[in-house]
């Protein structure tokens, strides 16, 4: 029974066999041998130069030929004799199962050796992994590393950011308060400015106040002048016209009693001449006047 410490068979690629092309084979019951093989049968090695080589041709039989690397593993667990012993009871001669005996030999110390260049040991499996694991902590130690070298950096660009806007924000600090007093002042100087223009305002309007009482006086006082005038203009029209009725009055009353007295002494002159006719005349002649 083959026994070969393998692990872990998806981590490596398998290499192709060579391919080998069975013509014919042996008859139990015929003696006669046949060529086995059409093509010759090319290995290969796992050394480093001799990769892509192909070594010089095997014999079928002859053993001793293959690499020294590989003859502790010819007739690995394989009991010989049995197999040796099989053949022969099955109706082949010792040469045949000689020959079959070298061919199984052959294939499997080919599988052995594809087996030991295809997979890995767990030996090599252990390096493999401490190698791997140590890559892995040396990457993750220069990655925290590098992680640290960045953080560091980042926090003294932090840190010089941080100093950068403190710097600005005490210069804008410091021109907002210089604006500040700019504008107190400013509003100061205005206020300032305001109140000399309100009192000057003002005194122009109490000096137009005053003037204005005064030609209010001047114009009362010669409203008052017209007044009296006026007044004084009528009192004499009055004055005049009462002192004309009291002359005028008197001298009608007088006239009109001399005309009465003119009316009554006609109106007596003419009864008397009435009467003087009538005493020279006859009744007749009266009557008929």
């Amino acid at each position: 029974m083959l026994s070969f410490s393998l692990v872990n068979r998806s981590l490596i690629k398998p290499i192709r066999l060579s391919r080998i092309t069975l013509l014919s084979s042996l008859h139990p019951r015929k003696c006669t041998a046949r060529p086995l093989f059409k093509h010759r049968l090319n290995r290969f090695y796992a050394t480093d130069s001799e990769n892509t080589i192909s070594k010089p041709d095997l014999s079928l039989v002859k053993s001793s030929d293959m690499d020294q690397r590989f003859r502790d593993l010819e007739g690995s667990h394989f009991d010989t004799y049995s197999f040796f012993k099989t053949l022969v009871e099955g109706g082949y001669n010792e040469k045949e199962a000689e020959a079959f005996l070298d061919v199984t030999n052959m294939f499997i110390t080919e599988l052995l050796r594809h087996s030991h260049m295809t997979y890995l040991s767990e030996a090599d499996f252990e390096n493999f992994s401490y190698l791997f694991r140590t890559a892995l902590s040396e990457l993750r130690s220069e990655k925290i590393n590098m992680r640290k070298d960045q953080i560091s950096t980042l926090r003294a660009g932090l840190f010089s950011n941080q100093r950068e806007v403190e710097g600005l924000e005490q210069l804008v600090h410091e021109h907002l308060n210089k604006l500040g007093t700019e504008s107190k002042m400013e509003f100061e100087n205005r206020k300032n400015d305001t109140r000399n223009d309100v009192q000057q305002l003002s005194a122009k309007i109490v000096e137009l106040h005053n003037l204005l009482s005064v030609s209010l006086g001047k114009l009362r006082a010669e409203n008052e002048k017209q007044k009296w005038e006026q007044i004084r203009k009528a009192a004499v029209v009055v004055m005049s016209f009462t002192g004309f009725l009291v002359l005028v009055i008197p001298l009608g009353l007088r006239f009109r009693s001399k005309k009465k007295e003119r009316a009554y002494n006609v109106e007596e002159l003419n009864e008397y001449g009435q009467d003087r006719k009538r005493d020279d005349y006859p009744d007749s002649t009266i009557s008929h006047l």
